[in-house]
């Protein structure tokens, strides 16, 4: 566990990175400050991830530890399951990116992008010339995410078997909406929803300790009637799951749940 930078008075600038490992826009934003740290860490920058929590599997220390093994994260993190340290610094969104210097917060943005700015603001701060590593703002997903639960999703779903528009659902009638998500009260309980860029990924979770099996069907039209392939997708433990990638055909997905139960939190897609 790393120290806290608000408490450090030393030579190093500490690049903050909000940042939870359920979050796509979050794992896409971390691979350009990634980019800015390897280009700066020898001329005094540091990068440190900050986690709180989306949802509540995040707050377990266990599965974030995994979650960061298995993605290859390798920045220290400090754990914030109460949100204390990002209250603190003013900060209720992520990805949001912070420099900190000799204790004292110095530039902040909330969000995707603007990397390009944060570089200027880097070298500016270290005293560095020379060649930029952004010699232009990077470009990024702006996809929004299909939110399940009722904290997220309020509109509710539609009644008549076909969304129509994105970000809306359809539900069987095996299916109960909580806080954070949808859970199957039965198996064969189906969800349909839109699609729309090249990939796409549910954050979803085993509920108990068995796995879980979900069957996914995507479409090539809005209708769900040409059926582009079909797929059966294991899940145990929470976080995000690829439905497919670098397939701009698939316009709409049926998601089943054929056997256990599982709790679908959200579809994000780029």
């Amino acid at each position: 566990m790393p120290h806290n930078p608000l408490r450090h008075e030393d030579s190093l600038l500490y690049l903050l990175d909000i940042f939870t490992y359920s979050c796509m826009n979050c794992l896409r934003s971390l691979k350009y400050l990634e980019k800015l740290h390897k280009s700066y860490k020898k001329f005094g920058l540091q990068l440190v991830i900050i986690h709180p929590f989306e949802w509540e599997f995040e707050k377990n220390a266990r599965n974030v530890s995994e979650a960061l093994k298995e993605l290859g994260i390798k920045a220290p993190v400090i754990l914030d399951p109460k949100r204390k340290l990002i209250q603190k610094l003013g900060i209720h969104f992520w990805p949001s990116q912070l420099l900190v210097k000799g204790g004292k917060v110095v530039y902040r943005h909330v969000g995707e992008g603007r990397y390009r700015n944060l570089e200027i603001k880097i070298k500016k701060i270290l005293g560095v010339d020379g060649r930029f590593v952004f010699r232009r703002e990077p470009t990024y997903s702006k996809i929004p995410a299909v939110y399940c639960g009722k904290r997220k999703n309020k509109r509710l779903f539609c009644k008549d078997g076909c969304p129509k528009e994105f970000g809306s659902l359809f539900l069987s009638s095996g299916w109960k909406q909580d806080g954070e998500g949808i859970i199957n009260i039965k198996p064969g309980a189906s969800e349909k929803l839109l699609a729309m860029g090249k990939n796409c990924f549910i954050i979803c979770s085993a509920v108990g300790k068995a796995k879980a099996r979900l069957k996914i069907r995507a479409f090539g039209d809005l209708s769900f009637s040409n059926q582009l392939f079909c797929r059966f997708l294991e899940v145990k433990t929470p976080g995000i799951y690829s439905i497919y990638q670098k397939d701009r055909r698939v316009k709409s997905l049926s998601i089943t749940a054929e056997k256990g139960t599982i709790r679908i939190y959200s579809a994000a897609f780029e």
